[in-house]
């Protein structure tokens, strides 16, 4: 089908607009505004070539949208009641009531969102048993999450396959937003595995997992509205 060659470089220009935007509602519909122009609903894409680059744009603007949630984390307040220390005088010892490192979940949720949270976690443990049960699952697999610290993976097209991305990258990542309950917006997790199981070419096995991806998905589009 054929696409507006503009597409591209408008999505990139509201890419940059996103970066440089002073709130995170801003950059978060900027950034979807360019993943629509990269990957409008309904369309089939006859070139493999243009594909690639719209979904090499595609992910990149979906991995800052993963880092949004961050970049506008409020720094964490000063504590003016502690008292001062001074020099040689032991440290305060800790409330015995003070909440475990471990707790499940972060105060000031509601009881709704806390059962959302549980939901999701749901979720992800059946994508990871879903991913062992069709051998999607690797027993020693590398550490990406050391390579993306070094600059060596910018999204999952440089990994070296979609379900190590997603063993070492997206449900180690969405546990941790699960946990702090600091999760996007949206997320596209479900698209990017209909794309790779679904599209030029159909991997039977995977369409559980591709399911079970969308309605993850799903659920966090349901928690943020």
């Amino acid at each position: 089908m054929a696409t507006d060659p503009q597409d591209i470089s408008q999505a990139a220009q509201l890419e940059q607009q996103a970066d440089a935007a002073s709130s995170r509602d801003l950059a978060t519909a900027l950034y979807q505004q360019a993943q629509r122009l990269l990957m409008p609903p309904g369309v089939l894409w006859s070139d493999r070539a243009e594909y690639e680059a719209r979904m090499l744009a595609f992910n990149r603007v979906q991995e800052k949208l993963y880092g949004v949630a961050d970049r506008f984390k409020p720094a964490p307040a000063a504590d003016v009641s502690s008292p001062v220390k001074r020099a040689g005088s032991p440290a305060p010892a800790e409330p015995i009531d003070a909440a475990p490192s471990g707790a499940a979940s972060p105060p000031g949720i509601s009881a709704t969102q806390r059962n959302h949270l549980a939901a999701i976690s749901r979720k992800l443990d059946e994508v990871e048993a879903e991913m062992k049960r069709i051998g999607f699952w690797s027993a020693d697999p590398p550490d990406l999450q050391s390579q993306i610290a070094h600059g060596q993976i910018k999204s999952y097209l440089d990994a070296p396959s979609f379900e190590l991305w997603l063993q070492q990258v997206f449900l180690p990542n969405a546990r941790k937003a699960v946990a702090e309950a600091d999760l996007p917006s949206q997320s596209q997790v479900g698209m990017m595995a209909m794309r790779q199981y679904d599209y030029h070419s159909c991997v039977p096995e995977a369409q559980d997992l591709t399911t079970l991806l969308g309605e993850f998905d799903d659920l966090v589009v349901s928690y943020a509205g």
